[in-house]
């Protein structure tokens, strides 16, 4: 995960955000979790370059390279519609869709509904929240996201 020092070093560390434009083959919502699609490549004036570019839903991908339990995860910056264009984070600080019941400091996975889910020792951990979430009507809340590499360790 890229970091960026903040006013000199032991000073500590900021997340550098990876966001990236990419198609959003099902419509999503800001804050959703979404997929790499690895079986479409981009197209670039009629030439297939080595790029991806189209996100799913994890749980609709066929692949399981696609699943909620492995794949390139990203989260949607904003509201868009089935095949409209926008911007995703891939890595650092992001606002995720969850719910209420989150605890600042502990790991989540990817969630069958696009949202985050509790870590276990199975599922590929993508991000730590940083804030306690209590607000059911409001299901937003902020995490450290890495969803090429995700976090190693073990969690119960």
């Amino acid at each position: 995960m890229a970091t960026t020092s903040i006013a000199g070093p032991g000073a500590g560390f900021k997340m550098a955000n990876t966001d990236f434009l990419m198609i959003s083959t099902d419509a999503c919502t800001k804050g959703d979790i979404m997929s790499i699609d690895i079986s479409v490549l981009s197209t670039r004036n009629g030439v297939t370059v080595e790029a991806f570019d189209t996100v799913v839903h994890p749980e609709a991908a066929g692949d399981t390279a696609e699943t909620v339990d492995s794949g390139i995860f990203c989260v949607a910056l904003q509201d868009l519609a089935a095949g409209a264009t926008g911007m995703f984070r891939f890595r650092g600080i992001v606002d995720v869709r969850g719910g209420a019941g989150v605890t600042s400091g502990h790991p989540f996975g990817v969630g069958e509904d696009k949202h985050s889910a509790a870590a276990t020792d199975s599922t590929k951990v993508v991000g730590v929240a940083i804030e306690t979430h209590t607000d059911a009507a409001s299901p937003l809340y902020s995490s450290i996201f890495n969803g090429i590499e995700g976090f190693s360790g073990k969690f119960d």
